[in-house]
């Protein structure tokens, strides 16, 4: 059985905190951090900079909670929260603020603009996915990797 393999996206800029990886029919993504706040901030920018299409000037401010077992478990979650903010209130959102984290508690907010009439998203998302995500610790950062379902 041959599997075909997803192609980095060439027009994205290269960034330290964030970096698309090839993945079998999916897009994939390394995210670090010097804390656990700042990885799920750095995910947030990764999952939006995939995403990105015209915006106007329209603000749009959410505030984000969730509740989950686990740190991984947390940051797939508030992934495909942002996701669904994204489609159902057509908005790019380029600023995340974690206001609380915990092992089980996620409290944040989001804000960005509406996506301009007569745009759609460059790339689509289906899902971000649990596949092989955790959150490790080497030296002073915070790494893992990321599959979003395209």
């Amino acid at each position: 059985m041959r599997t075909e393999t997803a192609a980095k996206p060439k027009n994205l800029k290269k960034n330290r905190r964030f970096a698309f990886i090839s993945h079998t029919a999916d897009i994939g993504i390394r995210v670090s951090g010097k804390n656990i706040a700042q990885v799920f901030v750095n995910a947030a920018k990764g999952l939006a900079a995939y995403l990105k299409t015209g915006t106007d000037k329209k603000k749009i401010k959410v505030k984000v909670k969730i509740r989950e077992k686990s740190y991984e478990n947390l940051l797939v979650r508030w992934l495909n929260e942002i996701l669904y903010l994204i489609y159902s209130k057509k908005v790019i959102f380029n600023s995340f603020k974690i206001m609380e984290i915990t092992e089980n508690t996620l409290l944040a907010e989001v804000s960005g603009n509406k996506i301009m009439k007569g745009h759609s998203l460059e790339r689509e998302i289906k899902a971000v996915t649990y596949h092989d995500v955790k959150l490790r610790r080497a030296k002073n950062r915070y790494n893992t990797k990321l599959i979003f379902d395209i």
